[in-house]
């Protein structure tokens, strides 16, 4: 990346990406000039909370912040919010930003940029969207206006669409604080995009025992409402389902109309860029859920909208920005979730994407106690290891159990991040504690069932 200079940098988007980057280079690369520009009033909302917050198992929603404006300007850094970059001239390395609370223009010129600028929530585009009633959770604005809405009795059912990480988390929290509610999807399970249905079944039968009506290979084609507000959902089949609120949790798109046509991007939008997280355009550095990540099963850069990702690729870019020498090993797009009692990992891909990605996929499952019968401890867990036939390569890894299964996910991603075949994991030296784990380990059980 060349010799270290002293640079006056720029980032755009103060939340995980950004302040991952800004802490980076002030710890690692002193001495540079940095400016961090956001359009919100705040920095580094946790929406992982969010969930939490609303089924009030927080009880202070300041908790959801980990640092502040105040933190970054202490540290020298001028940090300026409710700004927002109305133009980008990456030629003369010129940004034009508009003061939203006066209206006045400014010009900042920079030598390193860093777009750090996030993601968008999908809406679906039908008639009523305009609707009151109708709710993002994107931002903490909006989680705040949720949930006063949610304080009012008289809204009892509450529609989710979209039954993804986020649709399902939220169909839980608004089940426990005491509404009815309606999931939606076009997929015919929930999680889809993350796990086969032996999977997904497990999850879909915790929300039908809990009351939660889940409507799958469903598409909302209009919400309808009385008096500006929203009291219909309206799907392809013509049925209309009344409810008194909802909230799109579809998923998130790119923010990146601001460069469309001066970066190179995927068509979906995503920044396109290098092992140090530059774009196409020298300077100009990109990260988190505004930008690509390499997927070290498929081999091409792909959009992955994780927090863990954003955090992760805004160090980088630190490095990156400052001439640094790490790089990014790639992604698996590892994740977790828990639903009620139940805990669930992945990585990699399921069996369905990968034998849409051309793979001969094949899986090895197990389902069994992960510790000796003895153990009053003990628990079940279910795993499932999808490999290609042909070259024996490990694709992906699903996990399910009623205790923490994500330690097993640390070893999968690595795995697959390694290009490991099953037959390696199959006899791969693993400790055995009797509190803990078997003799007979369920890692290298899984492993051993393949074919």
């Amino acid at each position: 990346m060349g010799e270290l200079n002293m640079s006056k940098i720029l980032i755009v988007g103060a939340n995980h990406t950004g302040i991952a980057a800004a802490n980076t280079l002030l710890s690692r690369y002193p001495g540079h000039e940095i400016t961090i520009i956001d359009q919100n009033d705040n920095i580094s909302y946790l929406g992982c909370g969010t969930v939490l917050w609303l089924q009030k198992y927080l009880s202070d929603f300041n908790s959801l912040f980990y640092t502040s404006a105040d933190d970054f300007k202490k540290l020298g850094v001028d940090i300026h919010l409710c700004t927002q970059v109305i133009d980008l001239n990456l030629e003369q390395k010129i940004v034009t930003t508009k003061d939203l609370a006066t209206g006045e223009n400014s010009h900042l010129n920079y030598d390193k940029l860093l777009l750090a600028t996030g993601s968008l929530p999908i809406a679906p585009q039908v008639p009523g969207l305009e609707l009151r009633g109708i709710s993002y959770i994107k931002f903490a604005h909006e989680v705040q206006n949720l949930d006063e809405k949610l304080a009012d009795e008289s809204k009892k059912t509450v529609a989710v669409i979209g039954a993804g990480y986020i649709g399902v988390e939220l169909a839980e929290a608004l089940q426990k604080r005491g509404k009815k509610v309606l999931l939606f999807d076009k997929n015919a399970t929930c999680l889809s995009n993350y796990f086969d249905p032996e999977f997904a079944q497990i999850i879909d039968n915790k929300m039908k025992q809990a009351g939660i009506e889940r409507h799958y290979q469903t598409e909302i084609t209009a919400f309808n409402g009385q008096n500006g507000w929203v009291k219909e959902v309206v799907t392809q089949d013509g049925k209309k389902y009344t409810v008194d609120l909802v909230v799109n949790a579809i998923g998130f798109r790119p923010n990146t109309n601001l460069v469309r046509g001066k970066l190179d991007m995927l068509a979906n939008g995503a920044i396109l860029v290098n092992e140090h997280q530059e774009s196409s355009h020298k300077d100009v550095f990109a990260a988190g859920d505004c930008a690509t990540s390499h997927h070290n099963v498929l081999d091409k850069p792909v959009y992955i909208a994780l927090a863990s990702h954003a955090i992760r690729e805004g160090i980088l870019a630190g490095h990156g920005l400052a001439g640094g020498s790490p790089v990014s090993p790639g992604s698996q797009g590892a994740n977790s979730l828990q639903l009620y009692d139940t805990n669930l990992a992945a990585c990699g891909l399921t069996l369905e994407t990968a034998k849409a990605a051309g793979f001969q996929a094949q899986v090895s499952d197990y389902d069994g106690l992960q510790e000796l019968d003895f153990m009053k401890s003990n628990f079940k867990v279910k795993m499932r290891l999808v490999y290609d036939q042909a070259t024996r390569r490990l694709l992906g890894a699903q996990l399910a159990g009623n205790q923490n299964v994500t330690y097993f996910d640390y070893l999968f991603s690595l795995a697959l991040q390694k290009h490991m075949t099953i037959d390696e994991l199959a006899f791969l030296d693993l400790p055995f504690n009797s509190f803990y784990s078997h003799p007979y380990n369920s890692i290298n059980l899984t492993a051993q069932n393949a074919q």
